[in-house]
């Protein structure tokens, strides 16, 4: 076990349910590893579905669902349909070159 993975099981990650938004890639892509290898089931949510099955099946203990995120009622089905979690971890996101406070409503939803 890596000092990462043996410093997350601190947190009692071993045996319980984890769903990470945005796991397939980047920082999402670490936790789910460091939560996987701490001995949590991890489902990785995202909407790419090559490199999210590439990473389930590089990861311990985890599995990919499809899903589009500016699609509440998709989110929701897919998020009903993992069952019982424990945790959830949202690391996706967009990037913009506008401004905060230039930001519109509409920016915000795509976020």
């Amino acid at each position: 076990m890596s000092a990462e993975a043996e410093a997350m099981s601190v947190v009692h990650l071993k045996g319980s349910r984890v769903a990470i938004i945005g796991g397939s890639a980047g920082v999402g892509l670490e936790i789910s590893r460091l939560v996987g290898d701490a001995g949590a089931t991890v489902s990785i949510l995202g909407r790419d579905e090559a490199r999210g099955a590439a990473a389930a099946s590089d990861l311990s203990g985890c599995d990919f669902h499809s899903i589009n995120l500016r699609n509440a009622e998709e989110v929701g089905c897919v998020i009903g349909s993992l069952g019982e979690l424990d945790h959830l971890v949202i690391t996706a996101g967009t990037i913009t070159s506008a401004h905060i406070k230039d930001g519109s409503p509409p920016d915000w939803r795509r976020t």
